[in-house]
């Protein structure tokens, strides 16, 4: 995800009882609509306006908690964006696209004199109409500015930033339709000594848990199943269903990956 001063971004926070994504985009859609901007929701996590992506958007579910994250491309550098991010070429392709500068927008390529303060006062408007609520707005206190440091020291450190490299001996890259997934690992005698995984996939406990669940299993398919199964069987989140298609698909591709 890219940030600059020209790029809005929004979370919705809620207890996972209350998570409605249908809801959640439809205030979204509707503050852009208010701003004269005709608009469509495409796939699982893109907005578009005039055919060009606009809005992206991320899930995750955790302990009984929801989170709703996404962009707004107001007036966005689009030139850093394109140097700057670095999708995997399996996302790009499932767009049909094949780069990320020739799939976006911005919103002020349709209102010129678009600003970030007249979205915030739509999304305003719209989040009262959609939930039929008033606004409240809520003030950061100096326990929440503390703790703002720390994450952002976490952040920038050189731990969090190098994490995605590709340190270990295997690594296979798929997409599938409950997302991307990348799997590192090291194995031994065909056994998995060390895993890393990294996915955009919405059910945030069960996928982070996997790494853990393979550590020491043997590397085939039926064992993969097994480990996989049992970590299922005690991770809240997902349908029994989805967690069999993420398995047998997980199982699939890192053997895939041996052969």
């Amino acid at each position: 995800m890219f940030h600059d001063l020209g790029n809005l971004n929004f979370t919705f926070l809620v207890p996972s009882a209350l998570f409605s994504e249908e809801k959640q985009t439809r205030v979204i859609l509707e503050a852009v609509r208010l701003l004269g901007v005709h608009v469509q929701r495409t796939g699982r996590n893109d907005l578009l306006a005039e055919g060009a992506k606009f809005s992206g958007h991320a899930y995750y579910h955790t302990k009984g908690h929801s989170y709703h994250h996404g962009t707004l491309l107001v007036n966005t550098d689009s030139g850093k964006m394109a140097k700057y991010l670095n999708p995997s070429p399996l996302k790009l392709s499932s767009k049909g696209v094949s780069s990320v500068a020739s799939r976006v927008c911005n919103l002020k390529d349709f209102i010129p004199d678009l600003s970030i303060r007249s979205v915030e006062d739509a999304l305003e408007q719209a989040f009262s109409q959609v939930y039929d609520s008033g606004i409240e707005q809520v003030s950061l206190n100096d326990a929440a500015h503390e703790m703002i440091e720390v994450y952002r020291a976490q952040f920038a450190s050189e731990d969090w930033v190098l994490k995605g490299e590709r340190l270990l001996e295997k690594s296979v890259e798929a997409r599938f339709d409950w997302g991307c997934v990348r799997v590192d690992w090291d194995e031994y005698q065909q056994v998995f000594k060390e895993v890393s995984l990294f996915s955009d996939g919405l059910d945030a406990d069960f996928l982070d848990a996997i790494p853990a669940a393979l550590r020491g299993c043997s590397v085939d398919e039926n064992s993969i199943h097994k480990a996989l199964e049992t970590l299922a069987e005690n991770t809240p989140g997902s349908t029994s269903k989805e967690k069999q298609q993420c398995i047998s698909d997980l199982a699939q591709v890192i053997c895939s990956r041996r052969s």
